[in-house]
């Protein structure tokens, strides 16, 4: 995967200061020369102590600060190296989506499925059964298991889910896993379910599956009876 330029700085949204000085810290992220995005990192600090992006001073408290900002530096430049280890384009926009959970926890897979698997568990009995929920609850864990082996990653937003990823998971099954053409069919149609209810809520407009043909189970060869045949005779 090539990964791009990344940069993470920091500055003081001085529009917003109380009374006291006291400015939001915002992080920016720019991935190469073009993609860029920013974000509250849920810090205020005062003016008088902010010097080039950082705290100035020995005191505990620009110490604490400087922690915290280094901590949200490394937490952003790992995303992203988790995300270009799935596939390449990942954008400013994709890092900051995993980073802060945009959107609720619905915005990663993993976190989307999950809530599925909950909301479903509470109509079985109603429209629902508890062996489409155990069902539900092994795709999960297959999906799980996928990303920890392949890319070490414990979720992706669903911006990362791609034809590549898609057909990655395929080949887990096949090679990794051993499973059968039909039981890998089954384990891809759930995931379909997860990533349509995700295009219906308007999470995502692009449609990774386009393009994935599943291997089909070899059909049985079937042969005539000897009344079959004298009937053709």
């Amino acid at each position: 995967m090539v990964q791009a330029n990344v940069k993470v700085s920091f500055y003081l949204k001085k529009s917003e200061a109380d009374a006291d000085g006291m400015c939001p810290v915002m992080a920016r992220l720019n991935v190469g020369k073009y993609s860029e995005a920013s974000f509250s990192v849920k810090l205020r600090v005062p003016q008088a102590i902010w010097s080039s992006g950082r705290a100035s001073g020995k005191s505990v408290k620009a110490k604490e600060i400087n922690n915290r900002l280094d901590e949200i530096r490394a937490m952003a430049l790992g995303v992203y190296a988790e995300l270009s280890a799935v596939r390449d384009g990942v954008t400013a926009g994709d890092v900051k989506s995993l980073l802060l959970g945009m959107a609720g926890e619905q915005a990663t897979l993993l976190s989307y499925f999950r809530t599925f698997i909950e909301n479903f568990a509470k109509r079985v009995g109603v429209n629902r059964t508890e062996g489409s929920l155990r069902s539900y609850r092994n795709a999960y864990n297959h999906v799980e298991r996928f990303m920890r082996e392949k890319y070490n990653l414990s979720d992706i937003p669903f911006s990362a889910l791609t034809l590549s990823f898609i057909q990655d998971y395929d080949s887990h099954l096949r090679t990794d896993c051993r499973l059968s053409p039909g039981t890998i069919i089954n384990l891809t149609v759930q995931l379909k379910i997860i990533v349509g209810e995700a295009v219906a809520d308007g999470i995502i407009t692009t449609y990774p599956f386009t393009g994935y043909e599943p291997v089909r189970p070899k059909q049985k060869r079937r042969y005539l009876t000897s009344e079959e045949l004298q009937r053709l005779m």
